[in-house]
């Protein structure tokens, strides 16, 4: 689903580039592993996120940056080339959102749609496994699926497959039974 703001149309702009290029090239697995270690790292630094995404930080500095992560976890040639690009250009403070929406292009090229379902406890392996096999068999995809804890469901489920919403959780039902309630 492409972003609606200038920044988002932008950065898609860039990913779906991005992504041609890597696939002409034969680099598109290479490229979409190492967008996703450059993603993972500069998730987990905020300073590192703050200073991409800040407009008082030269870009030169920006770029020298992600020229040593890039470097570091032996990202092809191609990507390389294309955060000097993206310097260039000062779109560095861009890059989280490219690196996220070329992750979501490269997944939805592949055929693999992102899951995540909600509960008020852990859910068991098994659990996990069967919800994982029913969603790939109903939406006849790749299903990854990820959960969280969510201790204000207090029983049941809710499950984000895509852009659709499912919620089979017990507070919902309190609120539809409240609802019924007050209208009788």
């Amino acid at each position: 689903m492409p972003l609606k703001n200038a920044a988002g149309k932008t950065a898609d702009r860039y990913a779906r580039v991005l992504l041609r290029v890597a696939k002409d090239a034969g680099e598109l697995t290479a490229v979409i592993s190492a967008v996703r270690a450059l993603l993972a790292a500069v998730n987990s630094v905020p300073a590192l996120r703050s200073a991409l995404t800040s407009q008082t930080v030269a870009s030169s500095q920006k770029g020298e940056a992600i020229a040593a992560l890039l470097t570091k976890i032996n990202a092809p040639a191609l990507l390389l080339n294309f955060s000097s690009l993206l310097e260039r250009n000062r779109r560095l403070h861009l890059l989280p959102l490219i690196l996220r929406r070329l992750d979501a292009l490269a997944d939805a090229e592949s055929g693999i749609l992102d899951a995540i379902v909600s509960s008020p406890l852990p859910l068991s392996v098994e659990q996990t496994s069967a919800l994982e096999k029913a969603l790939t068999e109903a939406t006849k995809r790749s299903v990854r699926l990820k959960t969280q804890l969510e201790p204000r469901l207090l029983d049941g489920i809710t499950l984000r497959v895509g852009n659709r919403f499912f919620d089979a959780s017990a507070a919902t039902k309190l609120r539809h039974l409240r609802t019924a309630l007050e209208v009788v």
